[in-house]
Order: structure tokens, then C-alpha cells, then sequence
């Protein structure tokens, strides 16, 4: 079905291409001992996928395409093989094929090309863009697997009960013509419980003209481009190298078995577990029943034997081959996030397949990932069906992609199905990539009782026609009921009273007048929206906005739509004021629910905004597609200076740590590897510390386990080590007062707390004298939970407990806490501190508590609303002011914690968030950076200064002036074109200092003016042409600021 709800405003990398199925999913919140771990993503070296623009040459008569500009690129990447991706689609220019598929899609102007190995695939794609003839360029992505079984088997099939497919079955049991493909690792087709539901193809089968068996002779009797395709085909066989697999030198051939091999990591069970839920043999007194019933099983292997063996690196050929087979299923249990920029070819292959008649159904994801934001591919695609998983008691899992855009959802947790050797998983398997199939045995089932139908309209009747699920709302829509699905619906053209429609939503696009951006509460933006009804009818049909969403709109009855009719509507949308969090930018998302009687369904629109507040300066995945990054710490040196350390999981036991610095305020550099000796180091880092641009501390783990702190003079550009094991196994902080003297806080070693400190700028680190003895062996700190404030020194412990010292860490006091564990520490001044928190390593619970007694005593805070789950706590030092990020966004009080006040975030993974702040007291600059679980940098900047038109807002947050008494702004105004006037009023003579600042902070422009009389003045200043959005003009003298808020409008 479509699924146009626009792709987010920021680009996602491959993380995991990967097949869905997992039981063991790791916590979401901030790492304090270990980094995140993810799949490695892939894309085939040496391989792109091309569409030729309409009207260009297509030469075929040489692996050339006759266009000279696109030639010659061609020629210098080392063009060695091309070849259509779609060889069965009508070719414009002639060809024999005669085929369904649609003329005006281009498919035949798609082409898969092999270049010379080791060109740069991006920056290939790039220079091949710039001839003009191509409509597109992509790798070609591979797609890993990711699997882990661990619950006990249960005794019966609950999924098959629980999706009511007992009723189903007593309308239809399928059609025996039917197919549902497998594009996986292989299927064991020979299972005596698979065997006789698997598809063979007329074409290969019987005797040809010579008396032979079209089986095994070696010919392509079907034309089809493969020979003896009779149960299916192996699309890549058992590439013997690392290198053959990469650059295609495929072994192919017509036995989509997989071969069990003895490698770490093998996978090519896969296919056989999802075969097994699609349409293992039913009604046949053996093993298990699968949801398709009679529906045969084309089996497609799209992964190698023994290398890759978890990966699906022909997925795009093995969804065409399996529509060109006439499959009216093809399930897809692998899938992840991908660039959005780079899905034209894969969502080609699914335009392909509908035109064919098959409906692609594909799993939405084992990371818990938002798939609204962080789309899943091709799950997120038109023409899919996108399938999360629930449990046994019938509700959604905490693994499963999520969102409007899962279409519905299925059993995936303890799944008994078929298993390599004859035999059945001994334990039960978990993963969307089990209820995918449980789905495409529905869909197998809505395509025998309606043969008629297209797939978008099977899609949309197995979607309408699911179970509520308990507090599923729009996000978790509905579990699959087969048997509705097959009841409902039987004759969409009667008046039946049960009958449901399908309202889906084609396209939208944003007509507005702000530049289709909302700058504030009083902002609208229109969006224009193509609804079709695929189902039954509409009476009475109505569109509203779903409650305390990010967005909302005025109610709109649209009355009757035919089915496959359409119908254009405009909403006019605007921030909604009940919405749980306050976004400073990015696109939020407007839910629109449409009901019509017992029948209601969700669509969803994105509109981008843009508010003062923290910004988003550096996503590393835009950086580097591919590469899943885990913040670890930041620290900040001045409003402007501020460092982050990060990690790049490779594997279980190698981690490339990053570090990047922002020098400026306004932009991060990319992230770094860190190089130690020349060598790049490959253990994780977990805390950092700076004095300036140049110089660094940071601490982790050597290869050996060592604790070892790491030392920069030069911004980053190399790092000497220095092992610190003899005085702790794992170094929690780091903090310098000046180039010689530091400290560093690390956990205990045989019952002493491991604190050492430098009076040489780190090069020697010296235990105390007198060391601190921990108050259980059991005690530990959390790296990152300390705080500093001239010479007093806080940290948090696993004990429910804070150590103090007040002469730089000579000498530790400890003092109670509310708290198990606490996570993070902050403190503004001597006495005034925030402590966080949560539950880790199975105790504690999350909670706040302050101190106003320089954290002797503490006392609990409530959270700003529940649900608030804390992540990090900062203090704006020498202010009355803590930072609190959560997962529902970033809070501020000025009270330790008796009110808050929401700060606007950008549109980001709330997840992990560490926050630090610092003030410069002399520019009255306040500056804050974070990071998050995936290393998105994001800065928070406030100019403090006085306004005597606004006495309740400050520059970025608006909420800390002083009435001034020299100065005062009139009026200011921007104008789109880049002129600027200001005009304001002096109490004395004095020379002013006139600067434009941009809603993240960022000076546009400065001016200083002769010295004035006491009076009203007019300033015009020149500027660049600037884009709409908020805009601050500040008037400074002797020491005094003034500020005025402006609104640019194109």
C-alpha cells in the first residue's frame, strides 16, 4: 500500500540491513559500562545501480550505453559488465518478453553495473550523476542478519490460535497455484513438512522435445534467464573468497538450499524458520501447521554458505526473480535504516513486483526503532506491508519497529516452526522476521478468496480488519485476525453492514506561506493530502487530528468515497499546545485519524519547524553512511569550545573510539579516529576532559582490559597513553584546573577507591597518600557522574551514595542518598547540586534528588511530568539554573527541581542524552552541548542580557533579563533581502555595539558605531540575504545588553 508520509529531515545510514529475527535485544538507555552494539552495514563493492533519464541513448550493442559524457565516467571507473535489473520488463527499443509490468515505470532503463574494485562507490555515484543522464545512482545494499534464539519451546503453535486462523480456514485453505516466495538463506525444501507445499515451476518441469527432463537439462526452457529453475533458484551459491563475494563472482545455480557449513555465525537456517510459518504443509499429520495452508513456497536464496552467511546480498535480484516467477507473496524478513536518498532503486524493485500482481510483505525491525522517523527498508516502501511483532499475551514488543507506518502486526516471540535436517526449532525463535511470514500466509489466503483484488488492496483489508491491541493507539495498530480478514469484506460492492473500507494516503505535499514552516505557536501551513478508498465504500468518513500529538488541524467530514475512488483535502496545520514535547527543529509529525462508524485508521504527514532553542550541529551518520556511532561524553571548556568522545562498534571485542571538537560555537568538526602511537586505537573510551582547543584527557579500556588515560596537546591530532591499572581497573572521570594539576576518580582496587592525581599536566599520575577506602567491595562509580566546582570534587557511586572532598580529592567525605545509583551528578556552586537516578545492572529506581548544603544532605525531586525518564543532569555554574535531559526532551529549572520548564529540542533520539553546560562571565554567554546514543551533537546557547521591552526572555530560551538602564531597542526589522534596521535609545553618551544573531546562536553580523549622545538613534545594517525564521538584534554598551526579538518573513 503507499505509505507517503515523507522521510525525515536528516539522513539515516544503513545501520543493519539485517534479517529480522532476535530474541536478546540490548537496553535502549545510555551505555555506563558497555557501548552500544549493532550490525555492520554493507553494500557490494564494485557494483551500482543506475536509471538512464527518458530520452538519453540505450545502446545495447556493447557494455556501453552510446552517451559520451556518461561513457567517458564509465571508462575511468573501470566499466567492466552491465545488466538490467529487471531483463524480463518490456524494453521500449524491442525484445521478445511480453510481461504485465508497466511501460511507463522505466524499468527497462534500470541497469546493474560492475565497476573496478576499489573505486570509491559514493564518490563514483556522484561523478556519474553530474553527466545528467542518469535519474538515479545507488549501491547496491546488502541486507545482514541478526540472529539470536534463547525462550523455552512452548508446546503449542499460540500464534496460529491467536490470529484466529482457524475461521480463515474454514472460508478458504488457499489456492495450490499460489506462491508465496521466500527471499532468505535458503529453504530446505526437502522437509517432510515443507516438501509438498513447494512450487514448481511448469516451465522446468516434464520432458522437453529431446525426451529429457527439463529438471536437469541444462537448458532454459521457460526463457526466463534461468535454467533448470525448477524448485527456485540460488542467486548466489558458494562464493569460495571474501573478494569473489563482494565483486559478484556469485556461484549460482538452481538448488535454493542452503549447505550447512561449520563458520562462526552460520545463518542459513533462516529461510527455513520463515518457510515454516508462511506454509509448512497443513492438515498432513506431520509437524506443524503454517498459516498459508495449501499456498506453495518459492524458495529464493539471496545469501552465500559459508561467507556472509547472515547477509541477504541479492535482495533486489531475488524480489524481481520471485515477480517475474508470478509469486503473489514475496516476504522480505530483513531490512533496515538506509540514506533515504538512496531507495529509488530498491523501491523500483517493489513498483516492479506490484505491477507484476505480488504483494511485497517485509518485517519493520528488531531495534525498537520509531519507524515513522527512522524508516525501515524496504518495510517503509509503497507497495509493502510492514509487519511488528507481539507476544503471547497478545501485546507488542518491546524489540519491534513501531509507528504509523507499521501496517500491522503479528506473533514473534516464541515461534515453533521448521528447522534444517528434518526437524523443528528445539527453541522457540523471536522476530519480526517470524511475523512476516505468519502475515504472508494471510495474505496468501485474502489473495485466493479474492483473486481479483490488487495488492494494495490485500494489504489495506488485512490491515483494517486486525484486533485492537491493548493501548496500541496509532503507533501499534492492529494485530492480524485471519479470520476477519477473510470474512469482512466478501463483497465490497454489497451494502453488508460488517463491510469495511480502506482509506489510504496516496500523496501529500506542503502548500504554505512561511516557506512551509512553522516559527511559532501562531504559524500554519497548509498541506494539500490525496486520500483513496481501496475498500468497501465510505458513508460517513472523518479526519481529525489524533489528540496531544506534535501537530494538529481542524476536524474535516469528507462524507462518501467510492471504492478506489480519491479525494484531495487541505488541513491547515499548527504546533499543537498539549504536545508532550516542545521541538526546536526539524519535521514533527501531524496524525490524522479517520473514522467512519466501528472502522478507523491513522495516516501520517510530516511539516518542518523551526524555534529558538537547542540545535542539532552534526548526525555522524549523514557524515558517514554506514557507520553506527555510540556517544560516550562531552565536555565543555567555554560557550563556544566544547568536545565529544564517541564509539564505532566493529565487532563484540574491537570498538574504534571518535572524538570531535567544536571550536567555534556553530559547527562540530566530523568525528576523528583516535590514533595512539600512530596506531588507531580499537577499545572504547568512556569520559573526556579539556582545558582548550589543544589540549584533551580521556580515559577506557587497553585490549588487555587495562584502564588507561589518553592525552592530546595538539586538538586530537595524535594521543600518547599512559596506563593507570596499578591504581584502578576503570577510570569514571577526568578533570583538570589548569595545565599542571589534575585529578582522575576510577573504581576501587583491593578495596580502596582508585583516585589519583598530576601536577604535571598528566604525564605521572600519583595515588593519594592516604587512599580512600571504598564502603563495600561491591562499590563502584559510574563514569561521568562527577561534578567540579573550584576545588570541590563530587561522584556518584552504585551505593546510594555521593563522595565529596573540598580540597581537590586530599580527603573524601560521603553522604546519602535517596538513589541506588547515582548516574549523573551537577552542581551550580558549592552548594546547590541536582543528583540523577536510574535503574542499572538490575537495581535501584530512576528518581532525582537536590541539595541546597553543598550535598550533604539530599532530598527527592519530581520529575517534570512521568514518563520523563531521566538521562543526564547539568548545572549553568555560578547561576541557579540545572539542565535535566529525559527521554520526553530537555527540562530546566531554577529551583532545584520544584518547577520545570520545557526546553525545545531538536527532532532527534532522546535516548542516551549527556548534557554539559558553562558560562562565560564576561560575555554573559551561556553554552550547553549533548550528545545521544548515536553521537547526533547538539548545542544550547543564551545570551543574558536586558531588555526593557521583553523582561521575560533572554536570547535562545526566553526567560532570564535584566531590566537595563542605559539602553533600550525601539524597534528592529529584517527584511528577507538582508537589510537591517535598528532604532534605539541612549540614557548617556556612549558607543554601542550593534550584532545579529540567527536562532542557534550563530552572530551574523557585528557593528560597532562612532560614539553617540544620549538619545534615540537609527542603525542600518547590511546582510547577506537570509531565509525565514527567528532573528535577535542585541545593542551592547558598557557592559549593558538590550535585545529585541525579529520575525522574518519571505
Amino acid at each position: 500500500m503507499k505509505k507517503n508520509t515523507g522521510y525525515v529531515n536528516f539522513s539515516v545510514s544503513i545501520l543493519s540491513l539485517i534479517l529480522l529475527c532476535t530474541i536478546v535485544v540490548s537496553g535502549r538507555n545510555r551505555p555506563d559500562r558497555e557501548p552500544v552494539s549493532t550490525s555492520t552495514p554493507h553494500y557490494l563493492e564494485g557494483t551500482i545501480i543506475i536509471k538512464l533519464r527518458s530520452g538519453f541513448p540505450n545502446s545495447r550493442s556493447s557494455i556501453y550505453f552510446g552517451i559520451p559524457e556518461l561513457d567517458r565516467e564509465l571508462r575511468t571507473f573501470g566499466l567492466t559488465a552491465r545488466r538490467s535489473l529487471f531483463p524480463m520488463a518490456p524494453y521500449t527499443g524491442g525484445g521478445s518478453f511480453t510481461t504485465s509490468a508497466l511501460l511507463d515505470e522505466g524499468f527497462d532503463r534500470i541497469y546493474v553495473l560492475s565497476i573496478a574494485e576499489g573505486v570509491d562507490i559514493y564518490g563514483a555515484i556522484s561523478h556519474l550523476m553530474e553527466t545528467g543522464a542518469l535519474e538515479y545512482a545507488e549501491p547496491y545494499f546488502t541486507f545482514d542478519l541478526h540472529y539470536t534464539p534463547n525462550d523455552p519451546r512452548f508446546n503449542e503453535q499460540y500464534a496460529l490460535n491467536l490470529i484466529n486462523v482457524r475461521e480463515a480456514w474454514d472460508i478458504t485453505q488457499g489456492d495450490s497455484t499460489m506462491a508465496i516466495a521466500v527471499c532468505d538463506a535458503g529453504v530446505e525444501w526437502t522437509h517432510v513438512d515443507l516438501a509438498d507445499n513447494i512450487w514448481t515451476n511448469p516451465g522446468e518441469s516434464g520432458v522437453d522435445g529431446s525426451g529429457k527432463d527439463k529438471r536437469t537439462n541444462g537448458l532454459d526452457d521457460d526463457k526466463n534467464g534461468f535454467v533448470d529453475d525448477w524448485h527456485g533458484w540460488d542467486m548466489v551459491g558458494n562464493p569460495l573468497t571474501t573478494n569473489a563475494l563482494q565483486s559478484r563472482q556469485w556461484l549460482p545455480d538452481n538448488n535454493p538450499a542452503p549447505r550447512r557449513v561449520s563458520v562462526s555465525g552460520y545463518q542459513g537456517y533462516h529461510g527455513t524458520w520463515v518457510a515454516g510459518c508462511a506454509s509448512s504443509r497443513t492438515d498432513n499429520s506431520v509437524g506443524i501447521a503454517g498459516s498459508g495452508f495449501r499456498t506453495k513456497i518459492l524458495p529464493v536464496k539471496c545469501s552465500a554458505d559459508s561467507l556472509a552467511t547472515g547477509s541477504v546480498i541479492a535482495g533486489y535480484d531475488g524480489i524481481r526473480y520471485a515477480a517475474d516467477m508470478g509469486a503473489k507473496v514475496i516476504n522480505c524478513s530483513f531490512g533496515g535504516t538506509i540514506n533515504p536518498d538512496f531507495t529509488q532503486s530498491i523501491q523500483a524493485t517493489i513498483d516492479y513486483a506490484f505491477s507484476k500482481g505480488s504483494l511485497v510483505v517485509a518485517s519493520s525491525g528488531n531495534e525498537g526503532t520509531f519507524n515513522d522517523r527512522t524508516p525501515i527498508f524496504p518495510a517503509h516502501l509503497n507497495h509493502t506491508l510492514s509487519v511488528g511483532a507481539t507476544n503471547s499475551s497478545d501485546a507488542p514488543v518491546g524489540f519491534s519497529g513501531y509507528g504509523v507506518t507499521v501496517d500491522i502486526w503479528a506473533p514473534g516471540v516464541g515461534v515453533l516452526t521448521t528447522e534444517l535436517g528434518n526437524n523443528y526449532t528445539s527453541s522457540s525463535v523471536s522476530g519480526t522476521s517470524f511475523s512476516s511470514p505468519i502475515v504472508a500466509g494471510v495474505a496468501a489466503l485474502v489473495f485466493a478468496e479474492h483473486p481479483d483484488w490488487n495488492p494494495d488492496q490485500v494489504a489495506m483489508q488485512i490491515r483494517v480488519t486486525g484486533d485492537v491491541l491493548a493501548n496500541g493507539g496509532p503507533h501499534r495498530y492492529r494485530r492480524v485476525n485471519a479470520g476477519r480478514a477473510l470474512r469482512i469484506n466478501q463483497d465490497i460492492a454489497s451494502s453488508d453492514s460488517d463491510n469495511l473500507p480502506g482509506v489510504g494516503l496516496v500523496s501529500w505535499k506542503l502548500r504554505g506561506e512561511v516557506g512551509d514552516t512553522l516559527h511559532g505557536p501562531d504559524d500554519r501551513v497548509t498541506a494539500e493530502l490525496t486520500l483513496q478508498n481501496y475498500l468497501s465504500p465510505t458513508k460517513n468518513l472523518r479526519i481529525e487530528a489524533y489528540p496531544n500529538g506534535e501537530l494538529t488541524t481542524d476536524p474535516i467530514e469528507l462524507g462518501e468515497i467510492a471504492t478506489m475512488g480519491t479525494r484531495q483535502i487541505s488541513v491547515d496545520v499548527k504546533l499543537d499546545p498539549n504536545s508532550d514535547v516542545l521541538y526546536s527543529e526539524g519535521r514533527l509529525q501531524l496524525i490524522l485519524k479517520l473514522t467512519d462508524g466501528s472502522y478507523e485508521d491513522f495516516v501520517t504527514i510530516f511539516v518542518p519547524v523551526d524555534l529558538p532553542g537547542w540545535k542539532q550541529q552534526l548526525d555522524p551518520l549523514t557524515l558517514n553512511p554506514g557507520v553506527q556511532y555510540a556517544g560516550a561524553s562531552i565536555a565543555t571548556v567555554t560557550p563556544r569550545l566544547a568536545w565529544a568522545i564517541s564509539n564505532v562498534p566493529l565487532s563484540q571485542t574491537v570498538q574504534v573510539p571518535t572524538y570531535s571538537r567544536n571550536v567555534s560555537g556553530n559547527q562540530w568538526s566530523g568525528l576523528q579516529q583516535v590514533s595512539v602511537n600512530g596506531n588507531q586505537l580499537q577499545t572504547p573510551l568512556y569520559t573526556i576532559t579539556a582545558l582548550d582547543a589543544q589540549r584533551a584527557w580521556t580515559a577506557g579500556t587497553g585490549a588487555s582490559g587495562s584502564a588507561n588515560i589518553y592525552q592530546t596537546t595538539n586538538g586530537g591530532t595524535s594521543w600518547n597513553s599512559q596506563s593507570v591499572s596499578s591504581i584502578t581497573s576503570f577510570v569514571n572521570a577526568i578533570h583538570f584546573w589548569n595545565l599542571d594539576d589534575g585529578i582522575f576518580i576510577g573504581d576501587p582496587v583491593s578495596g580502596k577507591w582508585g583516585i589519583a592525581t598530576s601536577s604535571d599536566g598528566g604525564a605521572t599520575w600519583k595515588p593519594l597518600s592516604q587512599p580512600l577506602a571504598a564502603s563495600s567491595s561491591s562499590e563502584f562509580g559510574w563514569n561521568n557522574s562527577y561534578a567540579v566546582v573550584g576545588d570541590n570534587i563530587w561522584f556518584g557511586t552504585n551505593q546510594s551514595k555521593v563522595w565529596r572532598s573540598t580540597d581537590r580529592g586530599t580527603s573524601w567525605t560521603s553522604h546519602a542518598t535517596p538513589g541506588v545509583n547515582s548516574l549523573d551528578i551537577a552542581f551550580a556552586d558549592e552548594l546547590q547540586g541536582m543528583v540523577l537516578f536510574r535503574n542499572a545492572q538490575g537495581t535501584g529506581l530512576s528518581g532525582l534528588a537536590s541539595s541546597n548544603d553543598g550535598g550533604i544532605t539530599w532530598k527527592n525531586v519530581s520529575f517534570p511530568f512521568s514518563g520523563a525518564e531521566p538521562q543526564s543532569i547539568a548545572a549553568v555554574p555560578g547561576t541557579s539554573r540545572f539542565f535535566l535531559a529525559t527521554q520526553r526532551g530537555v527540562f530546566q529549572t531554577e529551583n532545584l527541581g520544584a518547577s520545570w520548564k520545557q526546553m525545545a529540542m531538536p527532532v532527534m533520539e532522546f535516548d542516551g542524552i549527556i548534557i554539559r553546560a558553562v558560562v562565560d562571565t564576561g560575555t554573559k554567554e551561556i553554552g550547553a552541548y549533548g550528545t545521544n546514543l548515536y553521537s547526533q551533537l547538539m548545542t544550547y546557547r543564551e545570551l543574558i542580557v536586558s531588555d526593557t521591552s521583553d523582561t521575560s526572555s533572554s536570547v535562545a530560551s526566553g526567560n532570564r533579563l535584566n531590566v537595563n538602564r542605559l539602553l533600550n531597542i525601539s524597534t528592529a526589522s529584517l527584511s528577507a533581502s538582508g537589510q537591517a534596521l535598528i532604532v534605539y535609545s541612549l540614557s548617556a553618551r556612549t558607543t554601542p555595539h550593534l550584532t545579529i544573531y540567527d536562532s542557534r546562536g550563530a552572530a551574523l553580523k557585528s557593528v560597532e558605531v562612532e560614539e553617540l549622545e544620549k538619545g534615540e538613534h537609527r542603525t542600518e545594517i547590511p546582510l547577506e540575504k537570509i531565509p525565514s525564521g527567528l532573528y535577535f538584534v542585541v545593542v551592547e554598551a558598557e557592559g549593558e545588553h538590550a535585545v529585541r526579538q525579529v520575525m522574518v518573513v519571505q
